[in-house]
């Protein structure tokens, strides 16, 4: 992974290479049509370090997670899952703290489900998953919720929706720990890239795929080819305020315990000034 100081890893980075090539094997046979593309080539975006996604929230995720766990809360609940990212730090954190605790994946893909099962056993562990939305699920009480870079995925319509499933799902006193980034200069909803974005992100994967000691993992045409059809269809709902991010959770009964700006992990992200990186505690009231 370019660009990453090895304190920084996250704590997948030792399995990406496998975990890349399960998905791009797993995607044509469990994904549907509005996720194939997208997870075939997500392992190879982490692992080329083209999209370090998580990596780029390192400090915050372990920091804050750990927090939590420290507190007693470690019945963990990741919702939304693009690969093995966020449940990795839910064990790491686990691991750290000495504690049985347990990991709860929710997603709407069974292929983010299963290479993160098959990640939780490679590290001793196992966990739970639950394949539907948020709001579908009935699994008890949990007591951290984990979303990162979630909220974009979701029509701010139905943002609420998800505020009261995190409610419903959390023990009083339980925490969700959502991660995202306020936008203010961006269009509500709009193409993740753009056409100059699309070629630019190419030319980027071109030369991390070549640099790489995992370029035979997979062939430079198929990878272009994948994240051609990945740049083109992704569509982003951006949250362009604090309040895109407080106003759903207080709408769906949660309590607003903090929101704490963090840097950027990784010293070479290209992120614009006005753009901020930050992490929104909310709590279930006793």
């Amino acid at each position: 992974m370019r660009d990453l100081d090895p304190s920084t890893l996250p704590p997948d980075a030792d399995l990406l290479p496998q975990v890349a090539v399960a998905m791009a094997t797993l995607a044509p046979r469990l994904c549907s049509d509005a996720c194939r593309d997208y997870h075939a080539a997500w392992g190879f975006f982490r692992l080329y370090g083209t999209l370090p996604a998580v990596a780029r929230d390192h400090e915050a995720l372990s920091s804050k997670l750990s927090a939590e766990v420290q507190a007693g809360r470690t019945r963990i609940l990741v919702s939304g899952a693009a690969d093995t990212g966020i449940p990795a730090y839910a064990i790491a954190a686990l691991d750290a703290a000495g504690v049985e605790g347990a990991v709860t994946v929710v997603d709407l893909c069974p292929t983010p489900l299963a290479v993160s099962t098959w990640y939780a056993g490679q590290r001793g562990r196992s966990l739970s998953t639950f394949c539907g939305p948020v709001e579908s699920f009935r699994g008890g009480s949990v007591d951290i919720v984990v979303s990162h870079n979630f909220l974009n995925s979701i029509d701010p319509a139905d943002r609420t929706n998800v505020a009261r499933a995190w409610h419903d799902a959390l023990v009083p006193g339980g925490r969700a720990l959502i991660f995202g980034q306020v936008r203010p200069e961006d269009a509500a909803r709009e193409r993740r890239f753009n056409d100059a974005r699309t070629v630019e992100f190419l030319e980027e994967l071109r030369g991390d795929h070549a640099r790489s000691p995992h370029a035979p993992l997979i062939d430079w045409p198929e990878l272009e080819q994948l994240a051609r059809a990945f740049a083109e269809s992704r569509i982003s709902n951006r949250l362009q305020s604090e309040a895109a991010f407080i106003d759903p959770m207080e709408a769906g009964g949660l309590r607003v315990v903090s929101l704490t700006d963090h840097a950027f992990t990784l010293a070479g992200t290209k992120a614009l000034p006005q753009r901020r990186r930050i992490c929104l505690t909310v709590e279930r009231p006793a």
